[in-house]
């Protein structure tokens, strides 16, 4: 799915298609939280934002179509070692394969957070 980053599709993507996989539903728990905390930052209606596999990207793509030029940052929850593996790189480029550094959960928005203001900049 692809849209708004506000779009309740996104946290609905991780409480539905997942429930009932591995230990149900709190095993995404993290991404949830995480995609709700996205949500809530002041410049969120700037943003749009897009899953692939388990993993979300917060870029200023308004749809795949028009990605060319833009890049991202996303997350994805490792529910085996409990923390969340951080990414970044161009739409362009694909969203899979990409170095990633690993952060606990109590982390992740200090780490995304400038990540997305640079993300801004990038498209002004």
């Amino acid at each position: 799915m692809w849209g708004p980053l506000r779009s309740e599709e996104h946290v609905d993507f991780y409480r539905t298609r997942f429930d009932g996989h591995g230990a149900g539903g709190e095993v995404w728990r993290p991404m949830v939280e995480l995609v709700l905390a996205l949500q809530g930052r002041t410049d969120a209606h700037l943003l749009y934002a897009f899953t692939s596999l388990a993993r979300f990207h917060v870029t200023t793509a308004p749809a795949c179509e028009s990605s060319d030029g833009h890049n991202f940052v996303g997350a994805v929850w490792d529910a085996h070692k409990q923390v969340f593996r951080v990414f970044r790189g161009a739409c362009s480029s694909g969203w899979l394969d990409l170095p990633e550094t690993e952060h606990p959960e109590t982390e992740v928005l200090s780490v995304l957070d400038p990540l997305i203001l640079q993300l801004r900049r990038s498209s002004i």
